[in-house]
């Protein structure tokens, strides 16, 4: 089977590359020029020249601050989705997109669950939203995989701008009111193979386990034997950023868990991947 992962060369596709090309696919991990997703007539093009039997779609505006005041997240995030939902259609090719727990506004106190009325508090998470409704409206034969917190070899996600600022010694702030589920994209691109199998549908897909931004930099800081003194709590309200966050991002694993799918705590999945990260 040829598996097209638009996105492969990012933090979560290079993860899923990986574990497809060793399970024995035929993979297809485009550069962003190659698949230019702010160019239609790129994305025919590469349609047109190459044969693929599923798509895993990765790929997206995902700066959530920039996103606020750049009209290119749309554009990414939502009117190419129109493009390779159109593509999808007319070849008959199911497609797998992932998505994110900002489709919510984070008011719940408990878990969010699929069928949960979305939501969105920002630009980010209203153009997820609005790339999973074209997906729903055109296609029968989808998955969409809500994830949450993703971190992994980037030095952008938390756990790494965490130890940097852990390294510098100087004191920071961290929200302690905005709760989660801290997600290994190793650990998701484990389990590709069984997610390109289930029904057609919405699914919640997380570490298991939850924490607060703030529990969780303490927690790194700890493992690595770094003083915690040096990190203070704040709220929501007192750390200015350009948008609104959730500040429940807990997603139910209830479902994908009826298939069989599930991920390790997020603490283990975190001290495998500092082993292997921080030097």
């Amino acid at each position: 089977m040829n598996i097209l992962v638009v996105g492969g060369n990012g933090m979560l596709g290079k993860e899923i590359v990986e574990i497809l090309l060793k399970l024995g696919y035929d993979v297809l991990y485009p550069s962003s020029n190659d698949l230019n997703l702010l160019d239609r007539g790129k994305i025919k093009k590469y349609f047109s020249e190459n044969r693929m039997d599923y798509i895993i779609h990765c790929a997206g505006f995902t700066n959530v601050n920039e996103a606020e005041n750049n009209f290119d997240a749309y554009k990414i995030n939502c009117e190419s989705m129109h493009w390779i939902v159109h593509e999808c259609q007319v070849r008959d090719i199911p497609l797998l997109y992932f998505s994110t727990d900002y489709v919510f506004d984070g008011d719940k106190v408990t878990p969010y669950i699929e069928e949960d009325i979305k939501n969105p508090l920002n630009t980010y998470g209203m153009t997820k939203s609005i790339s999973e409704d074209i997906i729903i409206s055109n296609l029968s034969n989808y998955r969409i995989l809500r994830v949450s917190w993703l971190f992994g070899d980037s030095s952008k996600c938390f756990p790494m701008k965490i130890i940097e600022k852990l390294k510098e010694g100087k004191e920071f702030s961290v929200v302690y009111d905005q709760v989660g589920s801290p997600t290994y994209v190793k650990d998701i691109a484990t389990k590709i193979n069984e997610l390109i199998n289930i029904p057609s549908g919405i699914y919640h897909l997380t570490n298991s386990g939850h924490t607060s931004w703030y529990e969780y930099s303490i927690f790194i800081a700890e493992l690595l034997n770094f003083s915690k003194d040096i990190i203070s709590k704040t709220n929501s309200k007192e750390f200015k950023t350009p948008l609104t966050r959730p500040l429940n991002s807990r997603l139910s694993n209830e479902k994908v868990k009826s298939y069989n799918i599930s991920l390790r705590n997020y603490k283990e999945a975190t001290k495998e991947f500092i082993k292997i990260n921080y030097n």
